[in-house]
């Protein structure tokens, strides 16, 4: 009997090691960037075929928009959303983001793009990410067809990175990112986002639910040689105001992210506001970090409210109807 109990305790030991590394994977995983090699970004400049303009072709009234990873990638990235889609009939999975302001709906790194048969056409600006001293060359393409959700598009215009965005964690590589569906795509709809069930629905007309709504502005900023837009709400920051707060759905940090100009007056990096007053909607205690401190340059948005953040105060749903210009919270 004692022996027979020896290959079920291998077992059970090997299943208990085998779950603290997972979750030791998980709690260390980090998004790095990596650029492509010189050969391989020559190699996308001699694929570039300029090409007269198509104009983008949306068939379909509605969609939903999940993905299979969505069960891990929340529990890494809370409140940001993947969808699987797919490009020139290959699958992909992107991740949903209004804080994605390129001209062209989609964005894709260079391995996908060339995985998925994308048409480049020209050479574009560089993109600067975040993290302080990266710029990464990129290219404007073209996808002749994107599914998504209940969704067909056609001729539809790509922001190509040439470089790589992986996740990786002890030395390893565990996943790297395809691309982004940007607020270009998104301002097409009411885009509602349902933390709660790992979705996304949009629709190509107003959103006729109820609820506290808060008004939708628009604003246009020059970044980098180029003339960005982006929608925010008018918010307070313990009684001072009112600022321009966006709200960002790739930002899975449960932390408010203020402007230099803005956060100066708490005379800190990293400090608490009591109380950010959206319309009739007020969240309380807030982590915030001064973002010009943190990333060495100021930023043009004055408070930046990730995704994460809301999902850490209970909100389970999202709603921003860019068709009617309101912004909807849901607890």
């Amino acid at each position: 009997m004692r022996r027979s109990m020896i290959p079920w305790l291998v077992l059970i030991g090997l299943t208990i090691v085998f779950a603290g590394f997972f979750v030791l994977l998980l709690t260390q995983a980090q998004l790095v960037w990596e650029p492509l090699t010189p050969q391989e970004l020559e190699a996308l400049r001699q694929s570039v075929r300029p090409q007269p303009h198509q104009e983008l072709v949306f068939h379909g009234s509605e969609g939903a928009l999940s993905s299979r990873w969505n069960w891990i990638s929340s529990r890494l990235f809370p409140g940001v959303l993947l969808a699987d889609a797919k490009i020139n009939e290959r699958s992909l999975t992107l991740a949903v983001d209004t804080g994605v302001l390129t001209d062209e709906p989609i964005l894709l790194y260079a391995p996908t793009a060339q995985a998925v048969g994308l048409r480049l056409t020209a050479e574009s600006s560089p993109l600067s990410p975040p993290e302080p001293g990266l710029t990464f060359p990129t290219f404007q393409g073209v996808a002749d067809k994107l599914e998504l959700g209940g969704l067909v598009a056609y001729h539809v215009p790509v922001r190509v990175v040439a470089a790589h965005h992986r996740l990786k964690s002890l030395g390893l590589s565990l996943f790297s990112l395809n691309g982004f569906i940007g607020l270009s795509f998104l301002e097409r709809f009411a885009a509602t986002w349902d933390f709660e069930h790992h979705r996304l629905l949009i629709r190509r007309q107003p959103w006729e639910g109820s609820g506290l709504a808060l008004s939708l502005h628009k604003a246009e900023l020059e970044h980098e040689g180029e003339r960005e837009r982006f929608y925010y709400v008018e918010g307070f920051l313990d009684g001072q105001g009112p600022y321009q707060v966006l709200i960002d759905t790739g930002a899975s940090s449960p932390v408010l992210l203020v402007a230099g100009r803005v956060a100066q007056a708490y005379g800190q990096k990293r400090f608490h506001v009591r109380r950010l007053k959206l319309g009739e909607i007020e969240l309380e205690d807030l982590p915030a970090i001064n973002l010009a401190a943190e990333l060495g340059r100021e930023v043009p948005i004055d408070v930046i409210v990730g995704t994460g953040l809301l999902r850490a105060k209970g909100f389970k749903r999202l709603t921003v109807d860019f068709l009617a210009a309101k912004l909807y919270l849901e607890r």
